[in-house]
């Protein structure tokens, strides 16, 4: 539809997916289609209360720093410090230099880190270093940032959906201030596993307010404060949360996409998921 923006959305997003590192092929978009689709994203009509965020991420949008840079620039001269710029990169090339100049553009960077070094090596390894571990050379890079500025966002599965709390407040006394966590949504989860996962989210409940209660920092939490908003949204009796994401998705084959979980998959599986190019702009039909 035509009209998704203007919906009371608080929240509309380009996703730009920098790399696409599916089944080991790399695929890197020009400097200028990325910014034909910014334009296309930041022309569309919206809501004045309607928050606009545009969000860099994976494969690693840091592997091509200046591109970045360029962006950032781009986007700001063109709509200034009111746009929500995101960055999620997962941390093995990160430099203070970098962050610094993330967080002087008023840039939100976000670490994906699943947990520990146990969880976290075991779902994101190198590719080419197995014997290497992502878990100590990111904590080797996080020495000395300024993670109360920072975010971290862990993803668990079924392994180690158990491990999940302890993982949380490990990155809260590590000082980071956002801290979110998603379940690997490409697995299917049994009921016994399903019943696992809310057990942990009601532990996780009470330890928030325990720390909520005893006067200590608290953690934020966006994706569940946009689950939340969302659900108070609907009409009583029907919970949709899901639908209506608002984000137009700018895939790493020059396409745009409604939604980025298609985009896990090879492009050759998701025609059907496809919204428009950056050569002929967004298809509202």
């Amino acid at each position: 539809s035509a009209n998704w923006y203007n919906r009371g959305a608080t929240q509309t997003s380009i996703i730009q997916y920098r790399l696409m590192n599916f089944d080991l092929k790399t695929i890197i978009l020009s400097d200028r289609h990325i910014k034909k689709a910014l334009e296309e994203f930041l022309s569309l009509p919206h809501d004045p209360k309607t928050e606009l965020k545009v969000s860099f991420l994976g494969g690693e949008p840091l592997l091509q720093f200046d591109v970045l840079e360029n962006l950032i620039h781009f986007i700001r001269r063109r709509s200034g410090p009111g746009i929500l710029i995101h960055v999620f990169t997962n941390g093995t090339l990160l430099t203070p230099e970098r962050v610094i100049f993330l967080l002087e553009q008023g840039v939100e960077v976000t670490i994906s880190l699943d947990g520990k070094k146990e969880t976290n090596d075991r779902q994101r390894p190198f590719h080419n270093s197995a014997e290497s571990s992502v878990f100590e050379e990111v904590m080797k890079r996080l020495v000395g940032l300024p993670l109360g500025r920072m975010g971290v966002n862990l993803v668990f599965t079924r392994q180690s959906v158990g491990a999940l709390l302890g993982n949380i407040h490990f990155f809260y006394e590590k000082g980071f201030s956002k801290i979110s966590f998603t379940p690997d949504l490409y697995e299917p989860w049994s009921t016994e596993e399903l019943d696992q996962l809310a057990l942990v989210m009601d532990s996780f409940g009470q330890y928030y307010r325990r720390l909520a209660s005893g006067g200590a920092r608290l953690f934020a939490i966006s994706n569940l404060y946009a689950l939340l908003e969302k659900a108070e949204a609907a009409p009583e009796g029907e919970a949709y949360w899901w639908r209506d994401c608002h984000n137009l998705v700018l895939g790493a084959d020059g396409r745009f996409y409604n939604c980025d979980k298609p985009l896990g998959f090879t492009f050759d599986q998701i025609t059907g998921h496809q919204t428009g190019s950056v050569e002929v702009g967004v298809d509202w039909v």
